[in-house]
């Protein structure tokens, strides 16, 4: 939190995914450094809000990121985004810094059909974790996948097409049962839009998307 003075709002910053962008609105959900995410953000579009598409280009000296002005309508749902707004009853978006591979990811997100031999409720599964970013209740998941392809599981794509990390986690297909084992099953989710399913335990992956 910065505080500018007693006459000025509180500045807050938050990092996450959009969830919807409106005509007067932008509504994101947080997500903090230990992956979780929190409560919808609903922030308000003034004449004052900047937003920025952030880019990597290439040069002769090497890659450089590069900040371009965008505008409300090109915002797309699933991505990545960080903001600073005022602190008060009626938050305000002063600034935010979208990622435009994110809207790559969403793309993906968006347009896909279940591969032969993946079962239906991994596509249910998946489809309420694009949109809560949480697994559907009564179901465990979240957790970070590590992907170190030791002890006989296979080794996912360790980084996207531009080079950049990917980041996964693991979430369960089939409802929690108290007193029974969650089974081999699991969906495991990427950083980049990417989703496999495993029926061993992560042994083998058919990818989803």
């Amino acid at each position: 939190m910065i505080r500018a003075g007693d006459d000025t709002p509180a500045l807050l910053t938050a990092q996450g995914v959009i969830d919807k962008v409106e005509k007067d609105t932008l509504t994101l959900r947080p997500r903090g450094t230990d992956g979780k995410t929190g409560k919808q953000l609903v922030l308000r579009l003034t004449g004052t809000s900047r937003l920025y598409t952030l880019t990597t280009e290439k040069h002769a000296a090497g890659p450089i990121l590069v900040q371009k002005h965008t505008e409300p309508g090109n915002l797309k749902p699933q991505q990545a985004v960080a903001v600073i707004y005022t602190g008060d009853t009626s938050p305000v978006l002063l600034s935010a810094v979208i990622q435009a591979g994110a809207a790559q990811a969403a793309d993906r997100k968006g347009a896909w059909k279940l591969p032969r031999g993946v079962p239906a409720k991994v596509e249910t599964a998946l489809k309420y974790i694009d949109e809560h970013h949480s697994a559907p209740e009564g179901y465990e998941g979240g957790r970070t996948f590590l992907n170190l392809g030791r002890a006989g599981e296979e080794k996912l794509p360790a980084r996207d097409a531009r080079g950049k990390p990917i980041k996964y986690q693991e979430w369960d297909v089939n409802p929690r049962v108290p007193g029974k084992n969650r089974g081999p099953e699991r969906l495991v989710t990427g950083s980049d839009g990417s989703a496999y399913y495993t029926d061993d335990h992560y042994r083998t992956f058919k990818k989803v998307r």
